[in-house]
């Protein structure tokens, strides 16, 4: 089975004036998944920008068999502003869509 990660870090850019100095943080994508009809995850990470952290992660499976499709998505967001937790389940049966 093909599975593909990928890892990447956190930059931040300094940006120095006369009146002040800013600070541009960039997204880090802690950890990307992918297997082919299978699954998929992403994990990321938004720092320095407020006081705690900006996470979001989201899953994505294929629970299927042979006769019908599923697919099982999670997403869970938090921030110092917004908690949430989300799940949805897709049934396909005969090209049709049944959404749980």
């Amino acid at each position: 089975m093909n599975v593909m990660n990928i890892n990447l870090e956190s930059r931040l850019q300094t940006y120095i004036t006369k009146k002040a100095i800013k600070y541009r943080p960039f997204l880090s994508v802690k950890d990307t998944q992918y297997r082919p009809s299978s699954s998929a995850t992403v994990d990321l990470t938004l720092d320095k920008v407020v006081d705690k952290p900006v996470k979001y992660l989201e899953k994505i499976r294929n629970t299927g068999n042979a006769k019908r499709q599923r697919i099982q998505g999670k997403i869970d967001i938090r921030s110092p502003i917004l908690t949430t937790k989300m799940q949805s389940n897709i049934a396909i049966r005969g090209g049709k869509s049944i959404k749980h």
